[in-house]
């Protein structure tokens, strides 16, 4: 989730997680936090960028940090690859399938 949407939904509780669960908050060129068994977030680096669109940024992460998740990567290393392939995302021009 995005910022807005972790502020909206924990408001000002503190995010915990289960065992084995991890909840990644997104925010923009500030990178990303991963909450997981540890009592601090880890930071995730945002790669640098010129921002064209940012359409698709958010699934590109979602989508990518997953696929690393399933493919065997830790936590960080799949979030690293998320944000490396949304950054790729917002340098082109976003969808055109609005007229």
């Amino acid at each position: 989730m995005n910022k807005n949407e972790a502020t909206l939904l924990f408001e000002k509780s503190e995010i915990k997680t289960q065992p084995g669960q991890s909840i990644f908050i997104t925010d923009g060129e500030s990178g990303a936090l991963h909450y997981g068994s540890g009592s601090t977030p880890e930071h995730i680096r945002a790669v640098p960028a010129v921002e064209l669109d940012p359409t698709g940024a958010g699934d590109t992460f979602c989508g990518a940090t997953l696929a690393g998740l399933a493919c065997g990567l830790d936590a960080i290393k799949a979030a690293q690859l998320g944000a490396r392939l949304a950054t790729q995302v917002i340098e082109k021009p976003g969808s055109n399938f609005y007229f």
